[in-house]
């Protein structure tokens, strides 16, 4: 029985607990190092797990030669050499215990800090939202291809966050506009006038997924919340939710059972439509930007094979409507849904398609506003105005709530500034404009029913502090061109309708120049016969006419009434063509209640908009 004490002494006595002890905490540090320094090089996965493969077989030899050599302060003595020197190895041995402890006590108490927050770094109450804007996540990937899954990811924890009543988070527009740009985090907590930032990384080898996510307090750069997740791309969701949710318990967010579900909920549960309408996304926002070397026929193969994996995806049902309407006006001519080999559609086929993907994103979005504002072009779309009424009245309760919308590329805000709800417009902008200061249609909304509200200059302030922000936008101009035609400034409007090839034609016959006004608008109208522009062309040139044959050919088209519609925003809500010559047309405007003589018309007799 006294050979297992023994056996204890003589490791304790050659120092082979210390050594061991010593050696775990030393890896223990090695690969927290590593896993900081191999994050920030986007080293391969295969790396750390080499150095956690030596540094395990490491043990053994440590064990080995601890017990073969004496390790003291002045080395590794032989222990079969008397040296005499017991009372130094015995001191050496209390030193190292000393360090050891020192070290252990500093990682226990770093762990406890991560994982139990002993510092109290939540935010002190004070009544009002907490203001937090989740960064786009760094693609470290080694081929840098990964983009497109690390915006998703990031889209998807924005958006589980923004649906918490107790957190105010800038929406993904102006949370993406500081991408792959050198500005500091302090710059863009100021320039957003956030409290919180969300940074992080996504790096994917094969099906291996890491995700690195920091939530930091931004008055004094505390880094709140930090975790790392090892995970397939399996589980890709889930870890969305997981990270949402940490974010949220992080700043004292209780969540409740409906939240909960509201989290996980958000999107899709499939993998694979994820991965397709991420990239579908991509080609979607690219297109609208302006990106011509891609048509939203190409987004909408990637919104097919989302939808083949998750037949209820309310948002790839969305975005794949989108093409319709752009194919529909244009007959074909639009660049962003040109007819091209394989698409030739016919109106009713177009048109089938258009109000299946509409069906389809209204019955499975979970998000009751941006139903609300899916119905608003279903119902406009597809000419059935009865129910008009009913969403406007919706959509002005929930502006006065002070919630600013999900961005979504609809034509709510036209139809609300142009059938004389202008004031709701307004109202949406501006609470947009709380959470989205880097969207441009959020500056232009403002702008345009500032207008309808007749007031001019307030929307030239808005579109100026837009453009200081965001930079130039092709609607700014014809916008800001309206406001000076109210306030009586032709020239100035001409020079900003200039600036778009289809309101050229305006500009000429605003300065008098009827025949490069004609000129221009025959070479308009032979890109697009429905180019509805033409009406305030032709109207400027009190060509009553051309302006008629225009109004009939765009009102019989299938969605003309909400090309009419668009005629309208462009001169402040008026009416610029005669609506005997728009019957269905009118016929939309008493299914929705309204009176057609009610509207305020832009008089064809003079093409100064400021004596209206």
């Amino acid at each position: 029985m006294t050979r297992v004490p023994k056996y204890f002494e003589h490791l304790r006595r050659r120092n082979v607990f210390r050594a061991s002890i010593g050696y775990l905490v030393v890896a223990w540090l090695i690969v927290q190092i590593a896993d900081i320094l191999l994050d920030t090089f986007a080293a391969p996965s295969w790396v750390m797990r080499t150095i956690v493969i030596v540094l395990v077989a490491g043990i053994p030899v440590t064990l080995v030669v601890a017990w073969a050599y004496d390790v003291t302060r002045h080395g590794q003595k032989d222990p079969m050499k008397k040296s005499g020197k017991g009372r130094a190895r015995s001191q050496f041995g209390r030193e190292t215990d000393f360090v050891i402890m020192g070290v252990l006590l500093l990682a226990v108490a770093l762990f406890a800090a991560d994982k139990f927050k002993w510092i109290e770094f939540g935010p002190a109450p004070d009544g009002g939202p907490i203001s937090l804007a989740v960064l786009p996540l760094r693609d470290i990937s080694m081929a840098g291809d990964q983009s497109w899954l690390s915006d998703g990811l990031t889209e998807e924890i924005l958006n589980s966050l923004a649906g918490l009543p107790e957190l105010r988070v800038i929406s993904r527009t102006s949370a993406f506009h500081f991408k792959d740009q050198d500005v500091s985090l302090d710059q863009i907590a100021n320039m957003l006038d956030v409290e919180y930032t969300v940074e992080g990384s996504v790096r994917r080898v094969d099906n291996d997924l890491r995700l690195t996510v920091k939530l930091i307090r931004n008055a004094d750069g505390v880094q709140v919340w930090s975790s790392i997740y090892n995970r397939s791309t399996s589980d890709i969701l889930q870890v969305q939710t997981e990270v949402a949710e940490s974010i949220a318990n992080a700043l004292d967010v209780v969540l409740d059972v409906d939240q909960r579900e509201f989290m996980f909920l958000t999107g899709t549960q499939s993998v694979e439509a994820f991965e397709a309408f991420l990239k579908g996304r991509a080609i979607f926002d690219s297109v609208h930007r302006g990106d011509r070397s891609n048509t939203l026929w190409i987004a909408n193969e990637l919104f097919e094979e989302a939808l083949s994996f998750d037949s209820t995806y309310a948002a790839a049902h969305y975005m794949h409507h989108d093409a319709y309407p752009h194919y529909l006006m244009s007959e074909g001519a639009d660049v962003m849904a040109p007819k091209e080999p394989g698409v030739d559609l016919t109106q009713a086929e177009a048109v089938s398609r258009m109000a299946t993907d509409l069906e389809n994103a209204i019955s499975h979005a979970r998000d009751a506003s941006l139903r609300t504002n899916m119905e608003v072009d279903r119902t406009v779309l597809l000419q059935s105005w009865h129910r008009l009424p009913e969403l406007f009245l919706i959509l002005k309760n929930s502006a006065q709530t002070g919630r600013s919308e999900t961005r979504l590329l609809g034509w709510t805000d036209l139809v609300l500034t142009a059938l004389g709800h202008a004031e709701t417009s307004l109202l949406r902008a501006n609470n947009n404009l709380q959470t989205d200061p880097y969207e441009p249609l959020n500056w232009i909304n403002s702008a345009t029913a500032s207008l309808c509200l007749n007031r001019p200059q307030d929307a030239i302030s808005y579109l100026r502090r837009g453009r200081r922000l965001v930079g130039d936008h092709e609607f700014m101009n014809r916008v800001e061109a309206m406001a000076h035609l109210m306030l009586g400034d032709v020239e100035l409007a001409a020079q900003f309708y200039m600036k778009e090839d289809t309101l050229v034609a305006l500009a000429h016959a605003l300065l008098g120049q009827e025949e490069l006004a004609r000129r221009s608008a025959a070479e308009i109208e032979a890109r697009n016969p429905r180019q509805e522009e033409l009406i305030l062309a032709y109207a400027a040139l009190g060509d009553k006419e051309n302006v008629d044959r225009l109004t009939r050919r765009i009102d019989s088209g299938t969605i003309g009434p909400l090309q009419l519609l668009r005629v309208m925003s462009y001169v402040a809500g008026r009416v610029p063509f005669d609506l005997r010559e728009a019957p269905n047309f009118r016929n939309r405007l008493l299914e929705a209640g309204i009176e057609p003589g009610s509207l305020e018309t832009w008089s064809t007799e003079t093409s100064i908009l400021h004596q209206l």
